[in-house]
């Protein structure tokens, strides 16, 4: 083999190496930036997913929160309004009073609709079915009331408003404030959720990180 043959095989070698080192670190970096890329599409992807599942969830305990300080208003004033009735001694004032009754009885109502609304859990049904039960019981009570006072038996209306409407209305109560503890609760365990879910992100974003810094180095290793 000639000198000049020899030199044009180390030359053809050298192009060669370098072609073949040339082509592997492109092929490195290549993926090295794809891992970059899916790292971070992941990451933003799963933490929105979950920032959006978690205010979901945040937003309806909130506004089921709303809707039992509603009823409870409702409630409260529609007994309120009875008392007055009972009091008040000019029948105008009577007739204003009979129709806040009213109006507070429906405010009730549409709460606790837009509530059910929301949807229930199975513990939620339950402490409506009983809410309902006692809700059953109390307004027939409530208007019976009502037409004693109109009637001009004031003293007997008291009587039955002492003695049978209120002890309901606190077992109404009651329920309700079983519904705002369950609300309360939920939403704590939504933030939970949501600290959990971060972590599980977390944990992601760093076996990714590792990943291509693994990669980076072996890279690296080949270059030098």
């Amino acid at each position: 083999m000639s000198l000049y043959e020899l030199q044009n095989r180390l030359v053809s070698s050298r192009t060669y190496l370098l072609k073949s080192t040339q082509a592997g670190i492109a092929m490195g970096f290549a993926l090295l930036l794809a891992l970059i890329f899916i790292t971070a599409w992941l990451s933003l992807s799963q933490m929105n997913k979950n920032q959006i599942q978690t205010q979901r969830l945040i937003d309806n305990h909130t506004t089921k929160l709303e809707l039992i300080n509603q009823m409870r208003h409702a409630a409260r004033e529609r007994t309120i309004a009875m008392q007055k009735i009972i009091l008040l001694a000019d029948p105008f004032d009577k007739d204003d009073t009979f129709l806040d009754f009213n109006n507070f009885g429906a405010q009730f109502a549409k709460a606790r609709m837009d509530y059910i609304a929301l949807g229930l859990s199975p513990h939620e049904q339950s402490i409506l079915n009983i809410q309902d039960y006692f809700v059953r019981i109390n307004v027939p009570t409530q208007l019976s009331i009502i037409d004693l006072v109109m009637g001009g038996r004031e003293k007997e209306a008291h009587q039955r408003l002492i003695n049978e409407s209120i002890p309901v209305q606190d077992f109404i109560f009651n329920q309700l404030n079983k519904l705002h503890s369950v609300q309360r609760e939920a939403t704590k365990q939504a933030v939970l959720d949501q600290s959990r879910d971060y972590i599980a992100a977390r944990s992601l974003i760093i076996s990714f990180v590792l990943a291509i810094t693994t990669v980076g180095i072996v890279v690296a290793l080949v270059c030098i």
